[in-house]
């Protein structure tokens, strides 16, 4: 692969903040030119920096209607996603709900059975429980079917997503996303915690104002989610980041607590956390759960008050961790044998197996993309239709 340089144009040095020409460059080569802005970028600063989170022109109403489900004493089920992001996101709001008042519950979909998102079958179940509110998360911007069955059974639904939007959007009763056209919002790359923070913070202020100031420890778990989900670590992201790789040094969930002893991982008040933590040693455990097994177990380990209970959540999640680890090398040699051979020549790598887990398609497509530099797709095959994930690379040409 050819190295193509970037024109070398000229740029302001800020030279208030006496910094090297080098790093002027290399941040002005990521958009980040100016002193405010490089300051910004250095210097994150939460007091400054964190957005209100009644710019979303929805949040009204989600407050709104969280305040009747609390004063009705209705159910309210959060519905989750299976990934690190999603289980993070779904702790926040569970625990945010609960300090309200609230009967809450939270709905994580089976990877394998269910899928990513809501779906029917779900919605029956939780209008059968009496459900009379749901909250998604990392999920729902697609859902325009099951909002709709969901509203004709009685049940109102507020989305809290990030992902892209579709030209249709679901008749929600609010939507949360800072993609969306009319969102309000000034910063677009929120990861799905980073949306379920917005809320809790929009929460905190208006129906728990004595109680605010606590919000700030689930930045912990907003760090985690933020890096899981490779969001730009920028604007918001990046304060999030810094400041709760501070909470996650002084974190009092056991789960945590417990995960970083069956890690093996120095993090305490003397030891901060970096995002190399999180990414290569944490998140791929949280992970595991709902690639392996499904993702509750994550979950239970993130919200459990026992210690010892912490402990049996966190040594099971290791063990499926090492399992993942080796099916994913597994799949990944088989894949790289067909990529040398019968796409050696090919400007995408295309493969299927009955055998590739559904749970480590993303990841063994990710790693081949990576290798061999053409985008790459690995399904599992099944009777009568192929599940799996394409990664790609930046700037190809097909």
């Amino acid at each position: 692969m050819d190295w193509k340089i970037k024109e070398n144009k000229k740029i302001d040095i800020p030279f208030d903040l006496n910094l090297p020409e080098v790093l002027v460059r290399l941040l002005a080569g990521r958009g980040i030119e100016g002193s405010e802005a490089v300051r910004e970028f250095l210097e994150p600063d939460y007091e400054k920096g964190v957005h209100d989170p009644f710019l979303f022109s929805d949040m009204g109403k989600v407050v709104e209607r969280i305040a009747q489900a609390r004063d009705n004493k209705e159910r309210v089920v959060i519905f989750g996603d299976y990934d690190a992001d999603g289980i993070t996101s779904s702790v926040i709001l569970k625990e945010t709900l609960e300090t309200l008042g609230i009967a809450v519950a939270v709905y994580i979909p089976d990877k394998r059975s269910e899928g990513y998102g809501m779906n029917l079958g779900a919605i029956e179940k939780l209008a059968e429980e009496e459900t009379k509110l749901i909250i998604t998360v990392d999920c729902g911007i697609t859902g325009i079917e099951e909002v709709e069955r969901a509203r004709e059974l009685g049940i109102d639904v507020i989305i809290t997503d990030h992902h892209h939007v579709p030209e249709e959007l679901p008749k929600a009763l609010a939507v949360i996303n800072p993609r969306t056209g009319n969102s309000g919002y000034p910063f677009l790359e929120l990861a799905g915690v980073g949306v379920a923070f917005k809320v809790a913070q929009a929460i905190f202020e208006k129906l728990l104002p004595q109680k605010k100031e606590q919000v700030k420890w689930f930045l912990d778990l907003v760090a985690i989610g933020t890096v899981a989900d490779c969001v730009p670590l920028v604007g918001e992201n990046r304060i999030f980041v810094k400041y709760g790789l501070l909470v996650l040094s002084k974190t009092k969930r056991n789960g945590l607590l417990q995960l970083f002893s069956v890690a093996r991982l120095n993090i305490d008040e003397n030891n901060v956390p970096s995002t190399r933590n999180i990414g290569f040693h944490i998140a791929p455990r949280i992970n595991a759960a709902g690639r392996i097994n499904h993702a509750n177990l994550a979950y239970d380990l993130l919200v459990e008050g026992d210690i010892a209970k912490a402990r049996v959540f966190a040594l099971e999640l290791e063990e499926n961790n090492s399992h993942r680890q080796k099916i994913t090398e597994t799949a990944t040699n088989e894949v790289k044998v067909l990529a040398e051979n019968s796409f050696k020549d090919k400007k995408l790598i295309f493969a299927v197996g009955e055998n590739f887990p559904i749970g480590v398609v993303g990841l063994v497509a990710g790693k081949i993309a990576q290798q061999f530099n053409k985008p790459t797709a690995v399904l599992q095959k099944g009777e009568t239709e192929s599940k799996g994930s394409f990664r790609s690379i930046p700037q190809v040409n097909i």
